[in-house]
């Protein structure tokens, strides 16, 4: 696969990522594609691109409470559409999120924020994609030993693909990125 380096980061390079990503699949055979999705809209596009591709989609959100006290920011139309497109929507805790602002909190740092920083150091499409698949392992929408694509973005859209072996969380140094397919600069 070639590298594609999109100018800059952002939402706009979501039809391109997308693309990118739907392409690596069909050529390394790979059955699962996650998709980091906020509000639902890219969910939403993905499932649109994917449509009778055959390859799974499953959509990671933030979880419950992120910003509201029992609300998600995963619009309820969004959520609707996506389903019914067949993308699987999981709501789960910002692994490297979530876990550094508890313990940033309390403590005034922890591990997971070096291992968030130094992977936004790749871009935060980066951290999120790694993130994310990680995420979707723990639930058991994904096993640690099998390959996916994984898309992210900075700040919303797609800008990040990437192919990934995930693992659990407890261990998450055996996550394995096969390859970098696209990024910002």
């Amino acid at each position: 696969m070639e590298l594609t380096i999109f100018d800059k980061p952002g939402v706009e390079n979501t039809d391109a990522a997308l693309d990118l990503a739907l392409k690596t699949a069909k050529e390394l055979n790979i059955k699962k594609v996650i998709i980091a999705s906020t509000k639902g809209s890219t969910a939403v596009k993905a499932g649109e691109k994917f449509k009778g591709s055959g390859t799974e989609l499953i959509a990671v959100a933030h979880q419950y409470g992120r910003k509201e006290v029992g609300k998600t920011e995963f619009m309820s139309e969004n959520l609707e559409k996506a389903k019914r497109l067949g993308v699987k929507v999981h709501f789960a805790t910002d692994l490297l999120t979530a876990t550094v602002g508890a313990f940033r909190e309390k403590f005034g740092g922890g591990f997971f924020g070096i291992i968030a920083d130094t992977l936004r150091m790749f871009g935060q499409g980066m951290k999120v994609a790694i993130e994310i698949s990680i995420m979707a392992c723990d639930a058991g929408l994904v096993s640690s030993d099998e390959e996916v694509v994984a898309v992210a973005g900075t700040g919303g859209g797609a800008d990040t693909v990437i192919v990934i072996k995930p693992s659990y969380t407890y261990k998450i140094f055996e996550t394995c990125i096969r390859e970098i397919i696209a990024k910002p600069r």
